[in-house]
């Protein structure tokens, strides 16, 4: 789990939760069982019984009928109890993320969604530096690597989650580029650590996935 208390409860609590890799110790981009896709491949490869995730992530991951046999999960709640995957009402954990965008402080916006971004900001940063190739071993690949594109003077535009931006523009390593602002709906822009930050979308529900067997303690 991001939140590192809520993830020492869990791990306490369920032995067999899927950790960040198959390797923890060498744990990379390149290992199958590597962040929060990987974990849902370690549920639905049998490999553990409980595995943190985002609701979308876990619904589209196990709706793909090239997973494995270990389909049959529900969703985990707080209380021990659990609900269907499919559930209208899933399960609230953590307080949610923020989607926000990161711009270099030159650029505004447009909103709605990546088409309508891309149209008004060529050089927004896309999924991976090849898209034709793109993998999760590429440096520019995801959430995380939109950030190194922006952060790289590689684009101008970039969608994260506003937990992340904050982290990697607080990094000393990160390129020169590191003069950002959040980019906001109207075209304006704040502070990056601004109290106030423009919401763009409705916000992803972190939830827990569970094998049915282990719906509760």
């Amino acid at each position: 789990a991001a939140d590192p208390e809520i993830d020492g409860q869990l791990k306490n609590k369920y032995k067999s939760m899927c950790g960040l890799c198959d390797v923890p110790s060498v744990c990379s981009q390149r290992d199958k069982y590597w962040g929060r896709q990987g974990a849902l491949y370690c549920l639905s490869d049998c490999l553990g019984d409980v595995a943190w995730s985002m609701l979308k992530d876990a619904r589209l991951h196990f709706s793909n009928v090239d997973v494995s046999v270990c389909k049959d999960v529900s969703l985990l709640c707080p209380d021990g109890s659990t609900r269907p995957l499919n559930s209208s009402d899933p399960c609230v954990w953590v307080t949610r993320p923020v989607p926000v965008i990161a711009a270099k402080r030159a650029k505004a916006a447009d909103p709605e969604i990546d088409g309508q971004l891309k149209n008004k900001y060529k050089s927004m940063c896309g999924l991976c530096d090849v898209p034709s190739v793109c993998s999760q071993r590429d440096k520019y690949w995801g959430r995380q690597g939109a950030l190194y594109c922006l952060s790289d003077c590689l684009g101008d535009v970039a969608w994260s989650m506003l937990k992340d931006a904050r982290l990697h523009f607080s990094n000393v390593d990160v390129s020169v580029c590191k003069d950002v602002s959040l980019l906001c709906p109207d075209g304006s822009t704040r502070p990056l650590n601004s109290s106030d930050p423009c919401v763009w979308v409705t916000r992803p529900v972190p939830v827990i996935a569970a094998k049915r067997a282990k719906a509760a303690d």
